[in-house]
Protein backbone atom coordinates (compact mmCIF):
# COMPACT_ATOMS: atom_id res chain seq x y z
CA UNK A 1 0.00 0.00 0.00
CA UNK A 2 1.30 3.32 -1.00
CA UNK A 3 -0.23 5.73 1.13
CA UNK A 4 -0.49 8.46 -1.62
CA UNK A 5 -2.92 10.30 -2.86
CA UNK A 6 -6.65 11.10 -1.18
CA UNK A 7 -7.30 7.97 0.45
CA UNK A 8 -6.21 7.37 4.21
CA UNK A 9 -4.04 4.43 4.41
CA UNK A 10 -4.20 2.53 7.78
CA UNK A 11 -1.70 0.11 9.17
CA UNK A 12 -2.62 -2.16 12.13
CA UNK A 13 0.58 -4.99 11.48
CA UNK A 14 3.97 -3.91 12.86
CA UNK A 15 1.90 -1.02 15.42
CA UNK A 16 -0.52 1.57 14.27
CA UNK A 17 -0.03 3.44 11.72
CA UNK A 18 -2.35 5.89 9.61
CA UNK A 19 -1.20 8.01 6.43
CA UNK A 20 -2.66 10.12 3.95
CA UNK A 21 -0.09 10.95 1.37
CA UNK A 22 2.28 12.47 3.13
CA UNK A 23 0.33 13.07 6.18
CA UNK A 24 0.68 11.44 9.53
CA UNK A 25 -0.99 12.80 12.27
CA UNK A 26 -1.05 12.06 15.47
CA UNK A 27 -4.03 10.38 16.46
CA UNK A 28 -4.70 9.62 20.80
CA UNK A 29 -5.11 5.86 21.77
CA UNK A 30 -8.95 5.91 22.29
CA UNK A 31 -9.44 7.23 18.77
CA UNK A 32 -6.49 5.11 17.72
CA UNK A 33 -8.68 2.06 19.49
CA UNK A 34 -12.34 3.15 17.59
CA UNK A 35 -10.32 3.27 14.15
CA UNK A 36 -8.65 -0.10 14.46
CA UNK A 37 -12.28 -1.97 15.83
CA UNK A 38 -13.96 0.05 13.21
CA UNK A 39 -11.07 -1.67 10.42
CA UNK A 40 -11.29 -5.03 11.74
CA UNK A 41 -14.78 -5.67 12.56
CA UNK A 42 -16.01 -3.21 10.02
CA UNK A 43 -18.75 -0.70 10.46
CA UNK A 44 -21.02 -1.19 13.73
CA UNK A 45 -23.35 -0.06 15.39
CA UNK A 46 -22.89 2.20 18.60
CA UNK A 47 -23.86 -0.28 21.50
CA UNK A 48 -21.56 -2.73 19.54
CA UNK A 49 -18.61 -0.44 19.48
CA UNK A 50 -19.37 0.52 23.47
CA UNK A 51 -19.38 -3.49 24.01
CA UNK A 52 -15.88 -3.47 22.42
CA UNK A 53 -14.07 -0.21 23.49
CA UNK A 54 -15.79 0.20 26.79
CA UNK A 55 -17.23 -3.34 28.24
CA UNK A 56 -19.19 -2.97 31.45
CA UNK A 57 -19.35 0.52 31.45
CA UNK A 58 -23.12 2.46 31.61
CA UNK A 59 -24.74 3.58 29.22
CA UNK A 60 -24.96 7.10 29.79
CA UNK A 61 -21.08 6.83 30.39
CA UNK A 62 -20.24 4.86 27.03
CA UNK A 63 -22.46 7.58 24.59
CA UNK A 64 -20.39 10.78 26.12
CA UNK A 65 -17.01 8.92 25.45
CA UNK A 66 -18.02 7.72 21.79
CA UNK A 67 -19.77 10.77 20.68
CA UNK A 68 -16.26 12.70 21.78
CA UNK A 69 -14.37 9.96 20.37
CA UNK A 70 -16.28 10.03 17.25
CA UNK A 71 -16.39 14.02 17.03
CA UNK A 72 -11.80 14.41 17.49
CA UNK A 73 -12.11 11.78 14.56
CA UNK A 74 -14.27 13.58 12.34
CA UNK A 75 -13.13 17.11 12.93
CA UNK A 76 -9.21 16.20 12.68
CA UNK A 77 -9.81 13.16 10.43
CA UNK A 78 -11.68 14.11 7.62
CA UNK A 79 -13.31 11.55 5.26
CA UNK A 80 -11.32 8.85 7.23
CA UNK A 81 -14.99 7.50 8.94
CA UNK A 82 -18.74 7.74 8.57
CA UNK A 83 -21.66 8.34 11.11
CA UNK A 84 -25.13 7.77 10.59
CA UNK A 85 -28.28 5.90 11.93
CA UNK A 86 -26.68 4.94 15.51
CA UNK A 87 -23.82 3.42 13.61
CA UNK A 88 -20.26 4.21 12.49
CA UNK A 89 -17.65 2.81 10.33
CA UNK A 90 -14.36 3.35 7.97
CA UNK A 91 -15.25 5.54 4.77
CA UNK A 92 -15.49 3.89 1.50
CA UNK A 93 -11.67 3.77 0.21
CA UNK A 94 -9.60 3.70 3.39
CA UNK A 95 -7.01 1.32 2.70
CA UNK A 96 -6.16 -1.27 5.47
CA UNK A 97 -2.79 -3.54 5.22
CA UNK A 98 -4.88 -6.51 7.14
CA UNK A 99 -7.37 -6.25 4.74
CA UNK A 100 -5.06 -6.13 1.67
CA UNK A 101 -2.79 -9.39 2.49
CA UNK A 102 -6.27 -11.44 2.91
CA UNK A 103 -7.24 -10.51 -0.41
CA UNK A 104 -3.72 -11.45 -1.77
CA UNK A 105 -4.16 -15.03 -0.20
CA UNK A 106 -7.91 -15.54 -1.29
CA UNK A 107 -6.71 -14.77 -4.52
CA UNK A 108 -3.65 -17.06 -4.42
CA UNK A 109 -5.59 -19.50 -3.23
CA UNK A 110 -8.32 -19.53 -5.59
CA UNK A 111 -6.17 -19.88 -8.70
CA UNK A 112 -5.17 -23.27 -6.50
CA UNK A 113 -1.55 -22.31 -6.43
CA UNK A 114 -0.24 -20.27 -3.26
CA UNK A 115 1.79 -16.86 -5.03
CA UNK A 116 2.32 -14.63 -2.90
CA UNK A 117 4.41 -10.95 -3.21
CA UNK A 118 7.34 -11.25 -1.42
CA UNK A 119 6.59 -8.14 0.82
CA UNK A 120 3.32 -9.75 1.71
CA UNK A 121 5.18 -12.93 2.70
CA UNK A 122 7.90 -10.86 4.40
CA UNK A 123 4.64 -8.74 5.97
CA UNK A 124 3.02 -12.79 7.06
CA UNK A 125 6.45 -13.76 8.28
CA UNK A 126 7.41 -11.19 11.14
CA UNK A 127 4.16 -8.94 11.42
CA UNK A 128 2.25 -9.14 14.38
CA UNK A 129 -1.20 -7.69 14.40
CA UNK A 130 -1.49 -4.15 17.18
CA UNK A 131 1.60 -5.59 19.33
CA UNK A 132 1.28 -4.68 22.66
CA UNK A 133 -2.57 -3.74 22.41
CA UNK A 134 -3.73 -5.67 25.43
CA UNK A 135 -7.39 -5.42 24.62
CA UNK A 136 -9.43 -8.28 24.41
CA UNK A 137 -11.20 -8.54 21.10
CA UNK A 138 -7.12 -7.36 20.16
CA UNK A 139 -6.42 -10.68 21.13
CA UNK A 140 -9.03 -12.69 19.57
CA UNK A 141 -7.87 -11.11 15.82
CA UNK A 142 -4.50 -11.17 16.68
CA UNK A 143 -5.02 -15.39 17.23
CA UNK A 144 -7.18 -15.08 13.82
CA UNK A 145 -4.55 -13.39 12.15
CA UNK A 146 -1.47 -15.69 13.71
CA UNK A 147 -3.81 -18.88 12.15
CA UNK A 148 -3.82 -17.02 8.36
CA UNK A 149 -0.14 -16.44 8.66
CA UNK A 150 0.74 -20.28 9.53
CA UNK A 151 -1.63 -21.21 7.25
CA UNK A 152 -0.17 -19.23 4.32
CA UNK A 153 3.31 -20.59 5.34
CA UNK A 154 2.75 -24.75 5.50
CA UNK A 155 0.15 -24.59 2.52
CA UNK A 156 3.87 -22.87 0.66
CA UNK A 157 6.16 -25.61 2.18
CA UNK A 158 3.69 -28.46 0.68
CA UNK A 159 3.62 -26.79 -2.42
CA UNK A 160 7.01 -26.21 -2.51
CA UNK A 161 8.48 -29.74 -1.57
CA UNK A 162 6.09 -30.95 -3.90
CA UNK A 163 8.11 -28.54 -6.68
CA UNK A 164 11.34 -30.13 -5.32
CA UNK A 165 12.49 -27.13 -3.99
CA UNK A 166 13.46 -28.58 -0.39
CA UNK A 167 15.22 -25.91 0.08
CA UNK A 168 12.32 -23.16 -0.02
CA UNK A 169 10.14 -25.67 1.75
CA UNK A 170 11.75 -25.97 5.11
CA UNK A 171 12.19 -21.92 5.00
CA UNK A 172 9.05 -21.61 4.91
CA UNK A 173 8.18 -24.61 7.39
CA UNK A 174 10.55 -22.83 9.67
CA UNK A 175 8.70 -19.39 9.27
CA UNK A 176 5.59 -21.28 10.74
CA UNK A 177 7.14 -23.04 13.52
CA UNK A 178 8.66 -19.43 14.43
CA UNK A 179 5.20 -18.16 14.65
CA UNK A 180 3.51 -21.03 16.96
CA UNK A 181 6.23 -23.07 18.08
CA UNK A 182 3.86 -25.71 19.30
CA UNK A 183 2.16 -26.61 16.23
CA UNK A 184 2.16 -30.28 15.34
CA UNK A 185 1.47 -29.72 11.76
CA UNK A 186 3.96 -27.26 11.46
CA UNK A 187 6.75 -29.71 13.03
CA UNK A 188 5.50 -32.40 10.51
CA UNK A 189 6.35 -30.15 7.61
CA UNK A 190 9.56 -29.54 9.40
CA UNK A 191 10.60 -33.26 9.54
CA UNK A 192 9.16 -33.92 6.40
CA UNK A 193 11.29 -31.84 4.39
CA UNK A 194 14.64 -33.11 7.07
CA UNK A 195 13.96 -36.49 5.89
CA UNK A 196 13.12 -36.24 2.37
CA UNK A 197 16.69 -34.68 2.11
CA UNK A 198 18.30 -37.10 3.71
CA UNK A 199 18.99 -35.57 7.01
CA UNK A 200 18.17 -38.25 9.61
CA UNK A 201 20.33 -36.29 12.34
CA UNK A 202 19.14 -32.69 11.57
CA UNK A 203 15.17 -34.16 11.90
CA UNK A 204 16.11 -36.04 15.23
CA UNK A 205 17.42 -32.97 16.80
CA UNK A 206 14.13 -31.30 15.53
CA UNK A 207 12.06 -34.08 17.04
CA UNK A 208 14.02 -33.64 20.67
CA UNK A 209 13.68 -29.83 20.23
CA UNK A 210 9.67 -30.37 19.93
CA UNK A 211 9.50 -33.01 22.61
CA UNK A 212 11.52 -31.94 25.13
CA UNK A 213 9.14 -28.76 26.50
CA UNK A 214 6.60 -31.73 26.12
CA UNK A 215 7.88 -34.05 28.25
CA UNK A 216 9.07 -30.84 30.83
CA UNK A 217 5.49 -30.02 31.34
CA UNK A 218 3.39 -33.20 30.83
CA UNK A 219 6.06 -35.89 31.55
CA UNK A 220 4.81 -39.53 31.10
CA UNK A 221 1.30 -38.17 30.42
CA UNK A 222 2.61 -35.61 27.46
CA UNK A 223 0.07 -36.12 24.47
CA UNK A 224 1.11 -38.98 21.17
CA UNK A 225 3.77 -36.60 18.99
CA UNK A 226 2.38 -36.24 15.56
CA UNK A 227 -0.93 -38.85 16.24
CA UNK A 228 -2.42 -36.77 12.95
CA UNK A 229 1.34 -38.35 11.33
CA UNK A 230 0.87 -42.15 11.85
CA UNK A 231 -0.31 -42.90 7.71
CA UNK A 232 2.78 -41.03 6.58
CA UNK A 233 5.98 -42.26 5.23
CA UNK A 234 7.97 -40.69 8.44
CA UNK A 235 4.89 -42.76 10.75
CA UNK A 236 7.67 -44.00 12.91
CA UNK A 237 8.31 -40.42 14.63
CA UNK A 238 4.69 -40.40 15.79
CA UNK A 239 5.72 -42.52 18.63
CA UNK A 240 4.84 -41.58 21.62
CA UNK A 241 6.88 -38.94 23.08
CA UNK A 242 6.68 -40.62 26.68
CA UNK A 243 9.06 -42.95 24.89
CA UNK A 244 12.08 -39.96 24.95
CA UNK A 245 11.17 -39.52 28.66
CA UNK A 246 12.53 -42.44 31.01
CA UNK A 247 15.44 -43.76 30.29
CA UNK A 248 15.58 -47.72 30.70
CA UNK A 249 16.65 -51.52 29.84
CA UNK A 250 13.87 -51.38 27.97
CA UNK A 251 13.33 -47.99 26.87
CA UNK A 252 13.28 -46.85 22.95
CA UNK A 253 16.35 -44.20 22.16
CA UNK A 254 15.34 -41.28 20.26
CA UNK A 255 17.08 -42.38 16.80
CA UNK A 256 14.97 -45.47 16.83
CA UNK A 257 12.31 -43.32 16.25
CA UNK A 258 13.63 -42.51 13.03
CA UNK A 259 12.72 -44.47 9.77
CA UNK A 260 14.56 -46.83 8.61
CA UNK A 261 16.18 -46.81 5.88
CA UNK A 262 17.75 -43.07 5.80
CA UNK A 263 15.07 -41.44 3.65
CA UNK A 264 12.14 -43.66 5.60
CA UNK A 265 10.11 -42.80 2.23
CA UNK A 266 9.68 -46.51 1.34
CA UNK A 267 8.12 -49.66 2.94
CA UNK A 268 9.33 -52.62 2.71
CA UNK A 269 7.57 -54.81 0.13
CA UNK A 270 5.34 -57.80 0.96
CA UNK A 271 7.45 -60.80 1.74
CA UNK A 272 10.63 -58.66 1.79
CA UNK A 273 12.64 -59.79 5.04
CA UNK A 274 13.12 -56.46 7.22
CA UNK A 275 16.36 -55.25 7.39
CA UNK A 276 17.91 -55.69 11.12
CA UNK A 277 20.94 -54.79 13.22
Amino acid sequence: MSGQGNYWDLRLIGGWQLRRGERQPRVAARQQRLIAALALHGGQPFSSLADLLWPGVPGDQWRRSLRACLSLVTAELPGLVFVGLGRAGLAEGVQVDVHEVRRQVARSIGRGELLMENGSLETLRHGELLPGWEDGWVAAERQQWRCLRITVFERLARQLLAQGDTYGAVDAACAAVAIEAPRETAQQLVLRIQLAEGNQAEALESLRAFTAPLLAEFGASAPTLFSAARAEPFARLAEPAAALAEPAANSVEPAALLPQPALGLAEPAAGQPEQTG
